[in-house]
């Protein structure tokens, strides 16, 4: 116990130092989560952004940045080696006890709700051009995406979607209600096909039994192959060709491309609601 407060007093005091280094009129931003890097960059504050974590991948100017660890396992010392003067951070960006170090040691970490819904990503640009200090940029911004989501999205359309995340193997998780991938579905005008709460492990028996009229895969590191499932022959979705396949950034990020990721379902959609009339 000893020994570990002796650790936090010296980190702290190395915080201080650091704090100390940097100019007082120099802001150095570290963005936390795909959707406020994206806001960021693009209210045009992408200049003052130092780091950011391994969730954020858009815009491209992201990747030539220091990643300081994942969304939900942060370390104090990967934040503090940068010199951030301020962190603007997803409210699922952690562990505690990394945000507590941080702001013990002088630095102010904003905290914005993760958006699910759109009425969350337009609350959230509005939010972060507060803190930036670019309201008007944020108020346009905010605008303009609310526009292009009315021209993408459709209405009800009676049919069934279910969303999977793909992160590696053969393990599918299926998004549920209070998700991302329940509001992408709504949005493109498809009733989700399940009906528990967040992300949860689903079965190919589940999947069958389901017998969803639209496939959606959400992958992390590469398209789903699905020659590796055979047992999915069995979904009519599958065999009629009604599967749609988009990196998990691109379309569960919910920042200002989210009307790009509803245009994605709806166009992929598209031949095959004509076909149908």
């Amino acid at each position: 116990m000893r020994n570990g407060l002796i650790f936090l007093g010296t980190l702290l005091l190395l915080c201080m130092g650091q704090a100390r280094q940097v100019l007082a009129d120099e802001v150095r931003w570290i963005t936390l989560g795909a959707a406020i890097t994206e806001t960021v960059f693009a209210l045009g504050a992408g200049d003052k952004v130092v780091a950011t974590d391994t969730t954020s991948h858009a815009p491209d100017a992201v990747h030539a940045l220091p990643r300081v660890g994942y969304l939900r396992a942060l370390s104090p010392e990967g934040i503090l080696s940068v010199r951030p003067t301020g962190i603007l951070a997803d409210d699922q960006a952690g562990p505690a006890h990394t945000r507590r170090i941080i702001e013990q040691a002088g630095l102010p970490w904003h905290s914005v709700r993760s958006p699910v819904t759109a009425s969350d990503t337009l609350a959230m640009i509005v939010q972060l051009g507060q803190l930036l200090g670019r309201q008007k940029e944020a108020d346009q911004l905010a605008a303009d995406v609310a526009r292009k989501l009315e021209a993408a999205a459709r209405t009800p359309s009676g049919q069934r979607g279910i969303l999977l995340l793909h992160v590696h193997g053969r393990q599918l998780l299926a998004g549920g209600r209070r998700t991302q991938a329940a509001s992408l579905l709504a949005l493109a005008g498809l009733e989700n096909g399940v009906t528990f709460e967040g992300y949860k492990p689903v079965s190919t028996e589940a999947l069958l039994s389901a017998q969803p009229d639209w496939l959606v895969v959400a992958w992390a590191r590469a398209p789903l192959d699905l020659s590796s499932f055979p047992e999915l022959r069995g979904l009519e979705a599958v065999r009629q060709g009604r599967v749609i396949q988009a990196e998990a950034s691109r379309l569960l990020s919910f920042g200002p491309g989210l009307p790009d990721a509803v245009t994605t379902l709806t166009q992929a959609m598209a031949p095959h609601v004509a076909d149908a009339k």
